[in-house]
């Protein structure tokens, strides 16, 4: 098998683990406290990223660099505030939530994970937020 083959299936594995594993099995959880700080993390080890968002406004949090080779993103997804409607049992209009960005350390080394909380056709607007940790796998 050659060596991309051997980096793909490899790869795959690390994903589908990941994935039967909830994202989140070793209890590494990131949110608004780490930004600005530096986290180790074991290769192979998942770990989530938790931050909050209200994407009815048009804001999202956006990935915008991260070395995919050290640490690969595997899921994102958003949660929906708890707040309920006080008679409909429904959310609130408007309501916010947390946006979750599951990742796996791949391989040995550094990288720099910087999100940005902007609108997506606001490019040349500086964004509202900006999450910046550096994650180091050993």
């Amino acid at each position: 098998m050659s060596g991309t083959g051997r980096f793909l299936l490899t790869s795959a594995l690390l994903i589908g683990t990941a994935l039967l594993m909830g994202c989140n099995s070793d209890g590494v959880r990131l949110d608004e406290g780490q930004n600005g700080s530096t986290v180790t993390v074991r290769s192979g080890q998942t770990f989530t990223l938790h931050l909050k968002s209200n994407p009815t406004t048009g804001y999202r949090w956006e990935l915008v660099e991260c070395d995919d080779a050290v640490v690969c993103l595997v899921k994102e997804h958003f949660t929906p505030s708890s707040e309920v409607g006080e008679r409909s049992g429904a959310r609130k209009v408007g309501a916010g939530g947390v946006q979750t960005f599951a990742f796996i350390a791949s391989k040995l080394g550094q990288t720099t994970l910087k999100l940005v909380y902007r609108r997506s056709w606001e490019k040349d607007v500086e964004p509202l937020q900006t999450f910046i940790v550096t994650v180091r796998v050993e």
